[in-house]
């Protein structure tokens, strides 16, 4: 399996750099930048969940949304500050499975799920973090509307680019209403 390969072993490794790398960065970078005063203990004990939600791959598109929905199930069954370190990697493997789902339905196959169902369960997930990490809830709105724009869903776009504006307006700009 995945998980039994041996920690030389680099597969693994580009694998996540392929489907959402960045991720763990993004993820530890915007931890430590919006925490005033990181728990350096929270960010060394999560940071392997991070990396675990990377891994998750699967080629059929149908059976990875599946998996990220059963994986996003369990990182919100808590609300909790720690949800920055499922979130967002997990946000970036959706995104990376809309392209994807796109270029199969470009190519005449039919899909269970859709780019557009899949940009709005990313713009739930995304709206979970607002409370906890609205900076990362902003940038990761903005790309997911500019994911939508990349597969022709200029609408969800539009939605995308108004939501962000409200994260900026309502916990960006004025965080003491």
């Amino acid at each position: 399996g995945l998980l039994s390969r041996a920690p030389h072993d680099d597969t693994r490794g580009e694998r996540a750099a392929q489907h959402g790398g960045g991720a763990l960065t993004l993820t530890l970078t915007l931890t430590l930048t919006l925490n005033r005063n990181p728990n350096p203990n929270q960010v060394e004990e999560l940071a392997p969940v991070a990396c675990l939600m990377q891994i998750l791959y699967n080629d059929e598109t149908d059976a990875m949304c599946r998996i990220l929905n059963t994986a996003h199930r369990h990182a919100t069954a808590a609300d909790s500050p720690r949800a920055i370190f499922t979130l967002v990697p997990l946000a970036f493997a959706c995104l990376a499975l809309v392209r994807k789902i796109k270029l199969r339905v470009d190519a005449g196959e039919e899909v269970e799920v859709g780019c557009l169902k899949l940009l709005t369960f990313v713009g739930h997930m995304v709206e979970s973090l607002k409370p906890y990490a609205p900076a990362a809830a902003l940038r990761l709105h903005l790309q997911c509307a500019m994911v939508a724009d990349s597969v022709g869903e200029a609408e969800a776009a539009y939605d995308l680019i108004a939501k962000t504006f409200e994260v900026y307006e309502e916990e960006i700009s004025n965080p003491n209403p």
